[in-house]
Order: structure tokens, then sequence, then C-alpha cells
């Protein structure tokens, strides 16, 4: 496998070699590792055209590094040169950006996970493959890695707590009933309607009304037809 880091001047001279149809520099390997950073990729467009032209190479990940913003917004371009025969991981920030969601804003990176694991990760040949088949079949065939994720989890026995404290929601009736929302009372009286053929108990207005209603007038109206 090839590294073309096109960053430092030995990678973007040794793109200006691939003006060759059969470049030796390449040698007999199909996957080819191409790093850039996102202001650069319209200006080296010619790079990846040689690239795409060449007859062994079949598969290109292109992992382009830095921010995407634009007057117009957020936007990240691709290499139109490299569709059909490469992919792009896009990492807006080398040494990682520690969120937690909702409006926080980004921090900064602890350096513990940076770009350079993410691009080891790729020369190998199975982590290679893989990511280039899963993001070829993404919209654009392009993807945003998520290098470390850390989310809470919960413990099985509180899992289980919860899932009781839900289901004695949805069966509760009487008193209990009303210690709960709303919602989980109208489940009781659908259950309740269904098995002893009265809808009266659904509040009438409710969404849940309406859409009984509607039910009964279709299935009369399909009575109706039947029986012409």
């Amino acid at each position: 496998m090839m590294t073309l880091d096109l960053r430092t001047p030995e990678g973007r001279a040794l793109a200006e070699s691939l003006r060759r149809r059969n470049a030796n520099e390449l040698g007999p390997s199909s996957r080819v590792l191409v790093v850039d950073t996102t202001d650069a990729l319209s200006e080296h467009h010619v790079f990846f055209e040689r690239l795409a032209r060449l007859p062994q190479v079949t598969g290109v990940v292109l992992v382009a590094v830095g921010g995407i913003e634009a007057n117009g917004g957020p936007v990240l371009r691709t290499p139109s040169a490299l569709a059909g025969v490469g992919v792009t991981l896009w990492v807006g920030d080398g040494p990682g950006v520690p969120w937690e969601g909702g409006s926080q804003r980004p921090g900064a990176g602890l350096g513990e996970s940076t770009v350079d694991d993410l691009l080891a990760a790729l020369r190998l040949p199975k982590v290679f493959d893989r990511v280039f088949a899963e993001v070829g079949v993404m919209p654009h065939q392009a993807a945003n890695p998520g290098l470390t994720v850390d989310y809470a989890t919960v413990e099985p026995a509180m899992m289980r707590t919860l899932k009781l404290r839900a289901l004695r929601q949805l069966v509760a009736t009487g008193v209990a009933a009303r210690l709960h929302d709303r919602e989980s009372t109208e489940l009781t009286s659908v259950v309740r309607s269904a098995t002893e053929g009265d809808a009266t108990s659904v509040r009438q207005g409710s969404p849940l009304y309406e859409a009984m209603t509607q039910a009964q007038r279709e299935l009369e109206a399909a009575s109706r037809a039947i029986d012409r």
C-alpha cells in the first residue's frame, strides 16, 4: 500500500511523478492512501485525476484534514476525479474534538487519539478495504470518522428497573393510572374496548378517538361497497 501525503513537499513531488501511465513508484499495490488539507483539495485536483487514471489503482481513501467553513456555511468539496475509485474521510481537527452534544461548543483535542492513529489503522489492508466498502455506499462517498467516542451506559439492573416501571405505566388502571400520564390511560382504554367491544372509554376529541372514528367510517363504507 502507498501513502501519498500532499501536505508535504515530498508527497507533492511524488504526485508530480504520476504523469506516467504506469507509475512505478506506486508498485503493484492497488490501494492508495492520500492525505491532504481541505483548503488544498481544489488546488490538487490534477493530482487526483492522474491517480484515478492509473490502471493499477482500484481503491483510494482520501483523508481530508481541516475546517470546511465557507461563505454559504460548512461545505466539504470532495474531488470529483475520485468518483468511482475513491472515498473521502473528513477529519475536522487532527488532535480530536471532545464534544458532549447539545449547544456546547467542541473543546480542544487532548492528543490521545490523533489523525496519525487513523492513518496507521488505514494502512492495514483489512481496515482500508472495510472503510473503502462502507464509505463507498454512503451519500457522496464521504464520512467523518469518530476516533474516540465516550458515552454513558446503563447498568443491567437499572435497565430492568426502568423497563418494569414503563411496563407498569402501560398497564396501569384505576387509581394507579391517574398517577401516570394521560397517554397510558388511553392505551389501557384501547385494550379494554378491544376486549369488550366498547369504545366509549376513549376520550372524545382526542387524536385516538378521531382515528377510531375515521376507521369505523371507512369500515362501514367498505361494507356498503361489498353489499352493492
